[in-house]
């Protein structure tokens, strides 16, 4: 990391931040590990290295959140879709009227829309805002057995999140679980250890006194 030794020297705590950030970060952050190890200062250079791991994890969190919209945006799509080709065509008629008042959905592009182009002018809109109207628009047909569909879709898409979740979670409990009891023997052995010891300690005090004593009458 080169930076300028006239701007370091001089520097306090908050601009020799600003310096190592004004380089590549990556690098400052490793630069900023090997100094601690240095000095040393190795409980910063633990704390700097688990909150680089929360820095991770959020990162990993945050993609895969990404990745569970878009496949929940893809499947919304399939499932409205698959609705729409239930209807017949007097049907889906009545339904794009039902829609006229969404200020999404210009009506002179809704009433020319074919069931596909339907969608994706809904997809315009708020996902969930998509669904309740859907849901309001079949029960105005009436056609309450899409409802009954499009309800329970929707309940499995929810699910869905958690199960995985449970499933991700799953290996690292039972990591936990199965590394218990041999952080409790060994914790039960130190004890033993420690209480073994205790006695050999007191001896060993209780023999320098001897010494000391023996040492003082000689000289007296």
């Amino acid at each position: 990391m080169t930076i300028p030794r006239c701007e370091l020297d001089p520097a306090d705590r908050l601009k020799t931040v600003d310096l190592m950030l004004s380089r590549d970060r990556q690098e400052a952050v490793n630069r900023t590990r090997e100094s601690l190890g240095k000095i040393p200062r190795n409980d910063l250079v633990e704390r700097l290295l688990a909150t680089q791991e929360e820095e991770k994890l959020k990162k990993k969190q945050e993609e895969e959140e990404k990745l569970r919209k878009k496949q929940e945006e893809g499947k919304t799509v399939e499932m409205l879709h698959n609705i729409l080709q239930d209807l017949t065509d007097d049907e889906f008629k009545r339904f794009k009227w039902s829609l006229r008042d969404m200020s999404t959905i210009p009506w002179c592009k809704l009433d020319k829309a074919d069931r596909p182009e339907t969608v994706d002018l809904m997809r315009s809109c708020d996902r969930q805002e998509a669904v309740n109207r859907t849901r309001e628009s079949l029960g105005e047909i009436p056609r309450n057995d899409l409802v009954e569909l499009l309800t329970q879709e929707e309940e499995n898409l929810r699910k869905k999140p958690v199960e995985e979740e449970k499933i991700r979670k799953k290996p690292a409990e039972e990591e936990k679980i199965r590394k218990k009891p041999v952080e409790e023997e060994e914790k039960l052995r130190k004890k033993r250890k420690a209480e073994d010891q205790q006695p050999v300690e007191i001896m060993e005090t209780r023999l320098l006194s001897h010494v000391k004593i023996r040492c003082v009458l000689r000289w007296d």
